[in-house]
């Protein structure tokens, strides 16, 4: 059998070896997925009958299921995230800043924006003017990347 840095290695040189990879990762993961309602359906020792006669569950056997599933779902998750992940959706409302306006009051809008834009590149392009001066006073270099 190959090593792992071996196949590693095919994964990037070779495409179609890199194509069955990813479709045995997936059978994979299909047949992981299947195993999960096995082991869920399986109750075979969830139940015992003790010393007295009396039906017990077995808490332990019960508790290894869990886990067992657990394990698999947690697995499937990093394996398949957009299949088998949890969707978290962020989202973030906030209200239209222009409903309910007319389209000249947009375009006023708009041309107070462009002006405070205009204004912050003036002082900006004036500050980087005066760093300059000082700059070149004292033979030093600035650089505004």
């Amino acid at each position: 059998m190959p090593s792992a840095s071996a196949v590693f290695s095919w994964l990037s040189k070779y495409y179609a070896f890199a194509e069955q990879y990813a479709r045995a990762k997936e059978a994979m993961a299909e047949a992981i997925f299947w195993e999960i309602f096995d082991i869920c359906d399986d109750g075979r020792n969830d139940i015992y009958m003790d010393d007295k006669g009396q039906v017990r569950v077995n808490h332990d056997v019960v508790a290894r299921s869990r886990l067992r599933v657990d394990t698999r779902k947690w697995a499937l998750a990093r394996m398949a995230p957009k299949k088998y992940g949890d969707f978290i959706r962020n989202e973030i409302i906030t209200p239209d800043p222009l409903k309910g306006m007319t389209p000249e009051q947009i375009g006023d809008k708009l041309e107070m924006i462009l002006r405070n834009c205009k204004r912050r590149k003036a002082e900006a392009d004036a500050f980087k003017a005066a760093a300059n001066a000082n700059a070149n006073e004292n033979n030093e270099e600035v650089d505004f990347a």
